[in-house]
C-alpha cells in the first residue's frame, strides 16, 4: 500500500493546494513515497501440514525439520514417456518436492505411460494442458517414444524458451541435443554412451568427468543416480546450499557436490574382459574394484588354448584398440595408452588353476607416467 504523507488533512485539500503552489511557481518537494513490504512468512517443506508461521523455526510435528519461506519455491514439469527410466525422473521429482518444491508430471497425453521395468504412471498434465514452470526436467531411458513424437519435440522446444532451467538426466541428454538444446553447450550424459553423445551431436562440447555439467540455463547430468545431484546443485544454485543439504539430508542421500562422475573412475579407461576372451568361452568374475586412479578386474575362466596362445591374441586386440604393448612376461602382457591427456597402464594377466583348461584371469588398469617404450620379453 503507498502511503502519502502531506501538510493538510484531507486528501482534496492537499491536491488542491499542491496544485496552486505549482502554478504560483512555489512548488515544494513532495515526501517520498513509501512501500509496505508484505510480511514474510514461513511453512513447512515438502507441503507438510502446520500452516504459516511469521517467525523462522521448526515444524510443530516434525521438529527435525526446519521451517522455509513461503513462496521460496520453484514449479517443475518433468516430461514423461513410454520407456523413461524411473530413477532418471523419480530420483529429482524426490530431490525438488523435498525441498518444498511444486512438482508435477506432464505426458504426451492423458493416458498412462509404461516406464522401464513395467510400472505405469498417469500424467498429471498432457502436453497441450501442463503449466507454466520454471524447471523442466527431462529424462532418459528408451527414447523412441518421445525423439520420434513431433508434439513432444516442439514442446519441448518451445517450454525450454519459457522456463529459467531445463534439466536432462542419463540420455534425456540426446533428446535435448535432437531438439537442437545442445549445440555450442558443454553437455554430458549417461558414462556408457558418451562416446555415442559426442558423436551423435559435434556441435556440443562433451564433458567426460562429471556426474552434472551447469552451462546455465541447460543443466545436464550424468546416469540414473546423477539426476538427484543435479537437482540439488539447482536447489543449491536458486536457494542456497543449506536448502540442497536439508533435501539430501531428507533422502538420506550422502550428497558431495564435488563428486566427479563415473566416467572419471579408472574403469572406464578398462577394456571390457569380453574384447580380450575369445569368443563363446566360459568367464566368471570375482572381483571388480577401484577408484579414480586404479582398477581392477579379477574372475575364473575355462578354454582350451594355452596361457601363452591366448596373452599373444590378447596382444593383437588391445593393439585394436591403439594399446602399445610396453612389457611381456612369462604370465602377463602390460600396454600403455594416453586417453585425455593421461597415460594409462593396462595389465593383463593369466595364472593357472587347479583344474586342467581353468585360469585366473585378471585385468589391472592404473594411472602412469610411463611412456610408451620397447617390447620386451623376459
Amino acid at each position: 500500500m503507498i502511503k502519502l504523507h502531506l501538510a493538510a488533512g484531507l486528501i482534496a485539500a492537499c491536491t488542491m493546494g499542491w496544485s496552486a503552489s505549482v502554478q504560483a511557481g512555489q512548488d515544494k518537494e513532495m515526501p517520498s513515497a513509501r512501500l509496505t513490504a508484505p510480511e514474510q512468512l514461513y511453512v513447512c517443506p515438502m507441503g507438510m501440514m502446520g500452516g504459516d508461521f511469521k517467525q523462522p523455526g521448526f515444524c510443530p510435528d516434525s521438529p527435525a525439520l526446519e521451517l522455509v519461506k513461503k513462496n521460496a519455491s520453484m514449479r517443475v514439469a518433468v516430461l514423461i514417456f513410454d520407456g523413461a527410466e524411473l530413477i532418471d525422473f523419480a530420483g529429482p521429482m524426490e530431490a525438488f518436492g523435498a525441498d518444498g518444491n511444486s512438482v508435477f508430471t506432464v505426458g504426451p497425453t492423458m493416458a498412462a505411460v509404461q516406464t522401464t521395468f513395467g510400472p505405469t504412471l498417469q500424467p498429471d498434465y498432457d502436453l497441450e494442458h501442463a503449466p507454466q514452470a520454471d524447471v523442466l526436467v527431462i529424462p532418459g531411458g528408451s527414447l523412441t517414444a518421445a525423439t520420434r513424437n513431433p508434439k513432444v519435440m516442439a514442446w519441448i522446444r518451445q517450454r525450454s524458451s519459457e522456463v529459467d532451467n531445463v534439466m536432462s538426466v542419463c540420455t534425456g541428454a540426446f533428446i535435448l541435443g535432437k531438439a537442437g538444446l545442445l549445440d555450442g553447450v558443454s553437455a554430458t550424459s549417461t558414462s556408457t554412451a558418451l562416446d555415442q553423445f559426442a558423436s551423435a551431436f559435434p556441435k556440443t562440447k562433451v564433458i567426460r568427468n562429471q556426474r552434472f555439467v551447469d552451462s546455465g540455463k541447460v543443466i545436464t547430468t550424468g546416469g540414473l543416480s546423477s539426476g538427484i545431484d543435479g537437482a540439488l546443485h539447482l536447489i543449491e544454485r536458486r536457494f542456497g546450499r543449506i536448502r540442497a543439504q536439508d533435501a539430501a539430508r531428507y533422502m538420506e542421500y550422502e550428497w558431495n557436490p564435488r563428486n566427479k562422475g563415473f566416467a572419471a573412475l579408472a574403469r572406464a579407461k578398462l577394456p571390457s574382459v569380453a574384447s580380450i576372451l575369445p569368443t563363446s568361452v566360459s568367464w566368471e568374475r570375482v572381483f571388480d574394484e577401484g577408484d579414480y586412479e586404479q582398477w581392477m578386474v579379477r574372475g575364473h575362466v575355462r578354454m582350451l588354448e594355452s596361457s601363452k596362445v591366448f596373452l599373444e591374441r590378447s596382444v593383437a586386440k588391445a593393439k585394436v584398440n591403439e594399446w602399445t604393448l610396453q612389457k611381456a612376461e612369462k604370465r602377463s602382457r602390460s600396454f600403455v595408452k594416453t586417453i585425455d591427456g593421461q597415460t594409462w597402464m593396462l595389465t593383463i594377466a593369466l595364472a593357472n588353476e587347479a583344474e586342467a583348461s581353468s585360469y585366473q584371469l585378471s585385468m589391472s588398469i592404473r594411472k602412469t607416467t610411463a611412456g610408451k617404450g620397447t617390447e620386451t620379453t623376459s
